[in-house]
């Protein structure tokens, strides 16, 4: 048994079907600026326990990526072209915090990385790779910010972090 509509229920349907597009795209677009004015909420927030924004400095970066490869310094070799390798794990003596899954933390906390070695303190466990290269990261991210921000070279202060390691026979 076929169904047939007259010209009026078709016309009737076509625009039911048109009402429920615009409204159905009226909850997306009042969805999507809801999120948004929610995302803008919790970053103006200074409440406790709500995450600041990341701090970025592409300026930083930039200048980190200009330094030598601190692991091959300490291991020797070249590992390919230097990265900004952020610190993921945290250390409550420098007052840094695990960032979260998916999430880097700021850029001040960066060390320069070979895409080799870059790649390597990602794949397992990253404080098992400093501690078999010898060199506290922290400490080295806070030695290599203070330089930036003092206007300095920063292949100095990858020297003597990887000098301090290699003459205290922290690398075999």
């Amino acid at each position: 048994m076929t169904l047939h509509r007259s010209q009026e229920d078709r016309e009737t349907l076509r625009a039911a079907q048109a009402i429920k597009r615009r409204e159905s795209k009226a909850r997306r677009v009042a969805n999507k600026k809801a999120a948004a004015d929610h995302i803008r909420a919790l970053v103006a927030s200074k409440a406790p326990g709500k995450r600041a924004p990341r701090q970025k400095d592409n300026v930083y970066l930039s200048w980190i990526r200009r330094l030598p490869c601190v692991a091959c310094a300490v291991v020797g070799g070249a590992c390919g072209p230097v990265q900004a390798a952020h610190l993921r794990y945290s250390d409550a003596d420098l007052g840094r915090i695990n960032s979260g899954m998916q999430q880097k933390p700021d850029d001040k906390w960066v060390t320069p990385l070979g895409s080799g070695h870059h790649a390597e303190q990602h794949a397992g466990n990253e404080r098992a790779f400093w501690e078999r290269i010898g060199i506290e990261p922290g400490a080295l991210c806070m030695a290599l910010h203070a330089a930036f921000l003092a206007g300095q070279d920063g292949d100095p202060v990858i020297r003597r972090f990887a000098a301090a390691i290699l003459t205290d026979g922290g690398v075999e």
